[in-house]
């Protein structure tokens, strides 16, 4: 292995790729993943984007007593840390606190977004146009993005995250962004079919790596949204490779109409049942990370001179959402209600089809002011709730059993201290409901 930092093999890396080399390797369901149900917040999974500066010491406790699991990324500017270097300080200051946390390296397997020109992941990248992606004509792709054919590439690529002094330690594993068919212009389908089986074994590899390591995964994204194989709609073969899969599109984007807002219940109907065959995947050996979002959002708001610049965006025609306008305040504070509005369907639809490796997270966007944590002293600083969702610390209880099918588009099911129904013809009325301590 080529070390990001350094150059030179970790002294841990060394000792992981010989002990895969004897084949000794994870197996079965990756010790300290599963959550328990008392309550719905025993589920949660945190997403924590920073953008120059890392997490201040309240942001770190709130985190670490909150998640279960927290998957970090860093864009950084080149005055302060590198992105491995940020990832692991905060990684070292949330285990400080919860030893048992698990931190994920967000990790994009097309490109390296984020990174300063002065990173040394960038420099060894540019050092090296052998590794560099290019189409059938030989010109580099742009985005840059690497070759998962060159197995240098794939080597460095695996690296990364592992860059830090602290590795393994510090690092449980990795968020892969873009396990999903390739798709760029100027390569022929033969390539691009070649490209992608390369990019899913690499994926593999990692997650090989880590489960001989420290028992940790490589959880791919995605499961929804991107490029889409017809004969695999739901992405489920990233599940022969990674130890879990990101859905990172439930009700949004492709899942709404563009025009009037409303829900393409196919649609969210085929997504629920690629979560439930995904959950039981490997004997239920597979972690299912569950993304939600504040109503049925369709892009971004482009204009710089908004106050919702790049800021989600409903439906023209949506007679039921609308992005908030007005001062930063007021925008933050709207898109605290629009989460707080969103949390019973998007919860409802989590619960009918969650197992107990199944994660569920709830988001404006993946930026930390997003909604990753709360900010009482400072409301208008970020998007996060106050208080923190009451109804997720509700009692739940164990499931009874699988949802149960009510109509096309509706299912019930039923925990120890709770009855979940999900109406996708009623996702804020009364179809949809969770009764709680009425099991």
């Amino acid at each position: 292995f080529a070390s990001a930092s350094s150059g030179n093999m970790p002294l841990q890396t060394s000792h992981v790729i010989a002990a895969l080399a004897l084949g000794v390797v994870g197996d079965g369901p990756p010790a300290g993943w599963s959550h328990g149900w008392d309550t719905p917040a025993d589920a949660w999974w945190g997403y924590g984007a920073m953008g120059g500066t890392v997490f201040t010491d309240d942001q770190v406790a709130f985190a670490a007593k909150t998640y279960k699991i927290v998957i970090l990324s860093y864009c950084s500017d080149g005055s302060n840390y590198t992105t491995v270097g940020a990832i692991e300080q905060v990684s070292t200051r949330l285990k400080a606190i919860n030893p048992a946390i698990k931190v994920l390296y967000y990790h994009n397997v097309d490109q390296f977004p984020c990174y300063s020109p002065t990173d040394p992941v960038i420099t060894t990248f540019n050092a090296h146009p052998e590794w560099w992606l290019k189409d059938d004509a030989g010109n580099p792709v742009t985005p840059p993005g690497i070759d998962f054919t060159n197995e240098k590439a794939v080597e460095f690529w695996m690296s990364v995250p592992l860059g830090g002094p602290g590795g393994f330690d510090l690092i449980d594993g990795v968020l892969a962004d873009g396990i999903v068919p390739m798709s760029r212009p100027n390569i022929s389908a033969t390539r691009l079919k070649q490209l992608t089986d390369a990019k899913y074994k690499m994926a593999g590899r990692m997650n090989d790596l880590f489960a001989a390591a420290n028992g940790g995964v490589v959880i791919a994204n995605g499961m929804s949204g991107g490029p889409v194989d017809p004969t695999d709609p739901q992405n489920l073969r990233a599940l022969d490779y990674a130890g879990g899969v990101e859905n990172e599109h439930f009700g949004v984007f492709e899942q709404v109409d563009s025009q009037t807002g409303a829900l393409v219940k196919d649609k969210v109907a085929a997504n629920l049942a690629g979560l439930e065959a995904a959950s039981l995947a490997a004997n239920g050996c597979k972690i299912i990370a569950f993304n939600a979002w504040p109503g049925p959002i369709i892009g971004f708001d482009s204009n710089v001179s908004s106050p919702g610049h790049g800021l989600p965006t409903f439906a023209p025609g949506d007679p039921n959402n609308r992005a908030p306008t007005g001062t930063k305040a007021q925008v933050y504070a709207g898109w605290r209600a629009q989460l707080e509005r969103y949390l019973p369907f998007n919860l409802a639809a989590f619960l009918t089809i969650a197992g107990p490796i199944t994660y569920f997270t709830q988001m404006v966007w993946y930026a930390s002011f997003q909604g990753f944590v709360p900010c009482p002293e400072a409301p208008d600083t970020c998007m996060g709730p106050t208080p923190w969702y009451p109804m997720m610390s509700q009692s739940l209880g164990a499931p009874q059993g699988p949802r149960v099918q009510l109509g096309p588009y509706k299912w019930r099911r039923t925990f120890a201290h709770a009855v979940v129904t999900l109406d996708l013809d009623q996702p804020l009325g009364p179809g949809t409901n969770i009764q709680w301590g009425s099991a």
